[in-house]
């Protein structure tokens, strides 16, 4: 192994996506030129953080390292950092954090964001939700900026327009590993079930959040019966630990009915227990836990009067 390219090694480690401690335990663990690489990373790397947005004065933005020792203030402040030893940690669009950097579109679009785009790492997260606070042009620079092929392992987005949906639907086909996913007010598209059916039937989904937050009685996108079904089985065959969460909240249909839920076989190896409550026969909460012998269990709550319904896979710790 100690007779790869030292530049090989490098590039290996670029790819980890780990943090700088986490480098360094790594390189405790290694010897040679795999060693001296994740060392280097260990010593050198700096990731930072970008928040950027619209308001009445304007676009701006805030670019500083996660450990908030280094603010950069121009394209040409980054670029003249090491390119591999600084990455981009998170992306927000936001209202203007304290020492935003007042800019054009243009600089932020045209100049800033091939310098960030370089710096993407597969753990980078992008958060593209927080209560509408910005305008939809700011929605649209984001768009230009991080669609596909770019990767995000967090992907959290609010629906302005067509166009939040199109970048959503790019950035599911384009990356089947999302390890979390939250979209909030997005209405029902078979499009958009369809890649989140392909997502839940993998094993990188960790977390996942559907929420309509519209008054009206549009419906929301659904967290279907086959949606529960693909994720069920997927949690029957896996032979590891699989911690996640989903949740969901939809206007006008919940998806996944608990008559559905409860008409699902249960494996000889699972135990299944239930508590349902019920007014005039209908029923208004169920919640439902699956047990596997090795501890491993899968809780599922849903309250139709709320639309609403959540599972949580766990380990018995």
């Amino acid at each position: 192994m100690d007779s790869v390219p030292f530049a090989f090694c490098r590039d290996v480690c670029g790819f980890l996506g780990l943090e700088k401690e986490e480098f360094n335990e790594l390189a405790d663990t290694l010897t040679g030129r795999w060693k001296a690489a994740a060392a280097q990373y260990g010593e050198n790397m700096t990731p930072f953080s970008l928040l950027f947005g619209l308001d009445d004065e304007g676009w701006y933005y805030r670019l500083n390292s996660c450990d908030r020792q280094t603010d950069i203030r121009s394209p040409g402040e980054l670029r003249h950092l090491n390119q591999r030893y600084t990455p981009i940690s998170w992306i927000g669009v936001d209202r203007p954090a304290s020492f935003a950097v007042r800019c054009s579109r243009e600089e932020l679009v045209m100049e800033l964001a091939p310098l960030l785009r370089a710096r993407l790492r597969p753990c980078t997260e992008l958060f593209m939700n927080n209560n509408g606070s910005y305008p939809r042009d700011a929605e649209l620079a984001a768009v230009e900026m991080f669609g596909t092929p770019c990767t995000f392992y967090v992907l959290q987005v609010r629906y302005y327009s067509k166009e939040s949906e199109d970048f959503v639907l790019s950035h599911l086909n384009n990356n089947p590993e999302i390890r979390s996913l939250v979209l909030i007010g997005f209405s029902h598209s078979t499009a958009l079930e369809d890649q989140i059916l392909r997502l839940l039937n993998s094993r990188s989904l960790q977390y996942l959040w559907l929420e309509d937050d519209n008054e009206d009685d549009t419906v929301g996108i659904r967290f279907t019966f086959e949606m529960f079904k693909t994720f069920s089985d997927a949690w029957y065959r896996t032979g590891t630990n699989m911690d996640c969460f989903l949740f969901a909240k939809c206007g006008g249909s919940i998806g996944a009915r608990p008559e559905e839920i409860l008409s699902l076989p249960v494996p000889p190896y699972v135990t299944r227990t239930v508590k349902i409550d019920e007014e005039l026969d209908e029923v208004h909460y169920l919640e439902v836990r699956w047990t596997q012998k090795d501890g491993r269990s899968m809780k599922y709550k849903v309250d139709c009067r709320d639309n609403a319904f959540s599972i949580l896979c766990a380990h018995a710790h």
